[in-house]
């Protein structure tokens, strides 16, 4: 990000046994869980993104939440066919997120924001910053609801 301020989680970056002997990196099988859309920009298909936890909510159920989903996409990844691609964790992310198309459609918004020059005035930089941060808050109400 040129925007100071906030940080891109790139998945590529990550080193796996899985990935390919030349180095090139198996993205389809890493998964992000992040609170941030911002850290989601630039892989979006790998990302679920999950509500805010501050550890004084007995009630609070989002990490048996994202348990599902992890069973579901390891679930779904065990039973494709032998022709099929397996271990494309994104896809099966894609297609087990509603409002998926939505989330990346606004993420890329997001990540060309971020990725332009910053006002070098304060109070325009200040003013941006927010604007983000609301962008953000809006993006994580739509796609989970009242985060």
């Amino acid at each position: 990000s040129r925007l100071p301020g906030f940080f891109l989680k790139d998945l590529a970056k990550i080193p796996s046994s899985a990935d390919s002997e030349k180095g090139a990196p198996a993205l389809r099988r890493r998964v992000l869980v992040d609170n941030n859309p911002v850290s989601c920009v630039i892989n979006p298909e790998s990302s679920i993104l999950v509500r805010d936890w501050l550890g004084d909510d007995p009630a609070d159920c989002e990490l048996a939440r994202v348990q599902k989903t992890l069973d579901a996409v390891l679930e779904s990844d065990s039973s494709l066919a032998e022709d099929q691609e397996a271990s494309d964790y994104a896809g099966q992310l894609v297609k087990l997120t509603s409002g998926y198309d939505r989330f990346a459609e606004r993420l890329k918004v997001l990540h060309e924001r971020l990725d332009g020059s910053p006002p070098q005035e304060a109070s325009q930089l200040r003013s941006s910053l927010r604007s983000i941060s609301t962008e953000c808050n809006d993006i994580k109400r739509e796609l989970l609801g009242a985060a």
